[in-house]
């Protein structure tokens, strides 16, 4: 089964330096959804982790900025979940009709054979009657229809 990652519209704005997913449809062996600017993320760990310095006492500026990083990665994870769940159901829906759609081929391959069956048969009738007919015509007149055998009979 393809795994699916969601994605933003073309018409997103995504600014440079943001956290946002690329979306694409990936296969089994690629099931690791990619992220946008693992860099730029990873650089913001470290500045996270570098900027909690005990000595300055400034810990109350950087724990109200990391409160404020933190809403906005919580704020991203549940804009990323949303999208998940919508290309999920959409994915869902597609399967629906996928199905729908191989049962009705399925079932007019069906009639499409029953109409090919009985096509086939009246065309043997209608050969076999025409053989009759024409093995009736060369025993009744095997000279045809000319005025010597009219006048004969």
């Amino acid at each position: 089964m393809t795994k699916y990652a969601p994605s933003f519209p073309s018409s997103f704005p995504v600014p440079k330096n943001s956290f946002y997913l690329k979306w694409r449809i990936r296969t089994k062996a690629e099931a690791a959804v990619d992220i946008a600017e693992k860099d730029w993320l990873l650089e913001q760990f470290r500045i996270i982790q570098m900027r909690i310095d005990p000595i300055h006492c400034d810990l109350d500026e950087e724990i109200t900025g990391l409160h404020r990083q933190i809403g906005l990665l919580k704020n991203v994870a549940q804009e990323i979940e949303s999208e998940a769940k919508f290309q999920n159901d959409l994915i869902t829906q597609l399967q629906m009709t996928l199905i729908k759609a191989q049962a009705g081929v399925k079932n007019n391959m069906r009639r499409l054979n029953r109409s090919i069956i009985q096509q086939g048969q009246t065309m043997y009738c209608m050969l076999f009657c025409l053989l009759y007919f024409a093995f009736s015509w060369s025993t009744c007149w095997p000279n045809g229809l000319g005025d010597e055998n009219l006048q004969a009979s």
